[in-house]
């Protein structure tokens, strides 16, 4: 079954990358790891215009987005640089998550199959022999 129209191309990383300024925000869609030169992680924010924003990972940001999961609404935000212990400067981030808000579906667009068997019937209790 190799037909031409199976296939598929691979898209692009993301339709547009956060340069880490201000906040970035959307529906967390997806995690990319190995990307890259430095085989970091993206993870990919979904725009109410169907667009993605990737923001590239680091070592604060992946520990702060451990506990989120995919579908829920983040927010990024770029905190003021810190200095760490061993005096090197880094990127601190804040990261904020809730679940996505309800989206409206259009009945027309939902597809119900059909059961592939009859069910069976309810058939009465026989209680004399009980």
């Amino acid at each position: 079954m190799n037909k031409e129209n199976d296939w598929k191309e691979v898209s692009k990383i993301a339709d547009d990358i956060w340069d880490r300024e201000g906040s970035v925000q959307g529906i967390y869609v997806e995690l990319k790891e190995g990307v890259g030169p430095n085989l970091s992680k993206m993870y990919h924010l979904r725009q109410p215009d169907g667009t993605t924003i990737g923001a590239w990972g680091s070592t604060v940001l992946d520990t702060k987005m451990t506990g989120v999961k995919i579908g829920e609404e983040i927010k990024i935000k770029r905190n003021p640089d810190q200095v760490g212990k061993s005096g090197k400067k880094y990127i601190d981030f804040a990261v904020y998550h809730r679940l996505a808000p309800m989206q409206e579906v259009d009945v027309a667009d939902i597809s119900i199959g059909e059961p592939e068997e009859e069910p069976e019937p309810i058939r009465e209790m026989d209680t004399d022999n009980i």
